[in-house]
This record gives C-alpha cells, structure tokens and sequence, in this order.
C-alpha cells in the first residue's frame, strides 16, 4: 500500500512537472532556449493577470496565498501551542477535558466549507460590523471591515487549522519524560520556570510539525476563502507603501482559486490547460519549500536537544 501511494504520488507530481514546465519551455527553433525558459517563469511570477486571467502570470494571487498563510501562522501558533499546554499541563484530567478534547478531533473533521460560513457570518458579518460601527461610523453604510476581506481570511484559516496545532503540541508535551519535570521541580523551580525554560523548547520539533501540517492544509484550501475575502481579480496588493502599508481589510488572490477561476470558469477550455498545470506546480513548488523549510529546522531543533540529553 506504501509503495502504491508512493506511485500515485509521483504520477501526479510527474503530470504536473512535465505539463507546467511545458508553459515556460519555448518553441523550437528559438535562440539561447535555456535563458528564455527562465525568463518566461520569472514573467510568470511577476506579472498579473492578463485577458479575464486567461493570460499572464500570477503575481498578486502567489503574494495574496504567501500573504494569507504567513498571517495565518502568526495567529494560530500561539493560540494552538497556549491552548496545547493549559490541556495538557493545568486542565484538571476529568469529563470535561475528555469532552473538550474530543470536541478538538471533531472540529478537525469539519469540512471546510462550513468554516467558511462560520467566518462569513461571524468574522465578517458580526465582528467585522461592530468594528465599522465603533470606529468607522463615519463611512457607513459603506463598510470598511464589516466585508469580507484579508483579516477574515486569516482568522478563518487560523480556525480551521487550529486542531492540528493543538493535536501536534499536546502529543509533543506528553513525551517529555518526566523525569525532566521532576529534576527542575526538585531543583526549586516553578511549575511555569519548568514548562517555558525547558519542557517547552524541547516540544519545539512537535510545535514545528503541527505548523507544518497547517500551512500544507491552509496553503490549499479554497472553498472556505471564497466567502470571507478571496476574488478572482484583485486590483490592489494588501501590502504597498501606503500607511499603514499592511491593508487587512482589502480583497485578495488565492493561487488555488486561480487555478480553479481559469481551469473550469475560462470560456477558452482546454486551451488555457498549460496555464492551469503551470500555476499548479507553482502551488505545489510553494507549499513543498514552505514544508522543507520548516523540516529543515525541526530536524535541527532535534538534533539539538538529542545532543543535549545526551550529554545530560
């Protein structure tokens, strides 16, 4: 079963590489071939949309995903990893965190979609018109936050991510031997000097490994994002030199929504197919660097604190 997953997983790598690059190899015949294929990917990285999107590249809806997901990360690991911790070092272990815990596995079981209208009736709707009414009752009716925008993409993505994070830290804390725990308390530490100096940081690999999960899954998913703030044409960044240059409130671009926009909404049907296969292995290309990157450093996180119990 491993080797025939193994197989079905390079056939479509395979299908995606060879079609993608296909879009940025030139015709035969033309001068310096190598250059202009190199060329062609750098234009398609950093040209918009051109033609209702049935040509040019795919710079604002890479920047929007890079975007989206960075933010994501930032407001789902540290509630994760909090969350993580009060369960697994402070919550009493009785019926009630039983049922919580429970609730945390079906929650990652919810498909996506519902989410997205979670995100659009509370964060957009709810949240996001308190919002307008508190601090931009000057500008209504038109509103400024309470529509769906870069902020409720985020959050969305942070909720919907948020029980792999906390699955990952919790099972990271509970193989700490407890042998460090009781050596820092008998050596007059507190229980919180304990948890954040030394049991903490040696859960780094498993935090690390709930982050990765999350960006793969967040890097990917569409349906949600398309009720709470990402479109198909975008026409400005949610990053500029305007103040205050990070604009949460505006719209964005989502790779995986454009390929979607361009695969099944373009009117020139199969022939806009290389587009789509190059787009896709550009998503494929991210979310597999966004996961080495943080690979890399897990493994050396590991290697770390290997080398520290064993010299301990």
């Amino acid at each position: 079963m491993l080797l025939l997953s193994l197989m079905l997983v390079a056939a479509l790598l395979l299908l995606i590489g060879t079609q993608g690059l296909s879009h940025f190899w030139p015709e035969a015949g033309e001068p310096q071939r190598l250059v202009r294929f190199l060329q062609n990917i750098w234009l398609f990285l950093s040209e918009p949309p051109r033609e209702n999107n049935q040509a040019g590249g795919i710079f604002p809806a890479l920047f929007g995903t890079i975007t989206m997901v960075f933010l994501m990360t930032l407001l789902v690991t540290p509630i994760g990893v909090l969350a993580a911790i009060y369960l697994s070092e402070y919550a009493r272990q009785n019926l009630m965190t039983r049922v919580l815990r429970i609730a945390i596995y079906n929650l990652a079981g919810v498909p996506s979609i519902v989410f997205g209208v979670f995100g659009l009736v509370f964060f957009v709707y709810i949240l996001g018109g308190s919002v307008d009414k508190l601090f931009y009752s000057e500008q209504l009716p038109t509103p400024t936050y309470g529509t769906p925008g870069l902020i409720w993409v985020s959050l969305t993505l942070a909720l919907l991510t948020l029980p792999v994070v906390i699955v990952a830290t919790e099972e990271g804390l509970s193989r700490i031997p407890k042998d460090y725990r009781s050596g820092c308390l008998a050596l007059g530490a507190t229980q919180t000097e304990m948890l954040w100096r030394v049991v903490l940081p040696m859960t780094t690999p498993a935090i690390l490994t709930g982050i990765i999960l999350a960006i793969a899954r967040a890097a990917g998913e569409v349906a949600p994002l398309m009720l709470v703030g990402v479109v198909r044409t975008a026409s400005q960044l949610p990053i500029d030199t305007t103040f205050p240059y990070l604009h949460l409130d505006r719209n964005v671009m989502h790779l995986g929504y454009h390929i979607f926009d361009v695969g099944m909404q373009s009117p020139a049907g199969s022939d806009v197919m290389p587009l789509v296969f190059a787009a896709a292995l550009i998503l494929v290309t991210l979310v597999i660097t966004l996961n080495l990157t943080a690979i890399i450093i897990r493994q050396r996180l590991r290697q770390r604190f290997r080398q520290f119990t064993r010299h301990h």
